[in-house]
């Protein structure tokens, strides 16, 4: 009878360990995100010239015109600000690389 007491509390003590091991394990446990190949990309022009994008070719949006495209993450896409017409030599160029944790991106240019 002794012996079958002993096993008992062999085993309730294993248990007790698994369960206390699990229970520490579950804080530890790391947090889904989930990660994208493709995001959809949306640009805006809020300049008072146009805006050349880069982006599957070279799209001009003329001042508050919004163009969109499904783009790859972890690329970096650009676009070119000009004071007038897209032609000539831009004031400045801007630039952009959605992240594969984003479903959607906004990229509004100023």
């Amino acid at each position: 009878m002794n012996n079958s007491i002993g096993k008992t509390l062999v085993g309730f003590s294993m248990a007790a360990a698994a369960l206390s091991a699990s229970a520490a394990g579950a804080d530890l446990e790391p947090t889904f995100t989930p990660h994208f190949s493709a995001t959809s990309l949306a640009v805006q022009n809020k300049t008072n010239g146009c805006v050349r994008v880069y982006v599957a070719g070279r799209h001009n949006l003329k001042p508050n015109e919004q163009w969109g495209h499904d783009v790859a993450t972890n690329t970096t896409y650009v676009a070119s600000v000009y004071r007038g017409a897209c032609s000539g030599r831009p004031i400045r160029s801007v630039s952009l690389t959605p992240r594969d944790t984003q479903r959607a991106a906004l990229w509004t240019i100023r």
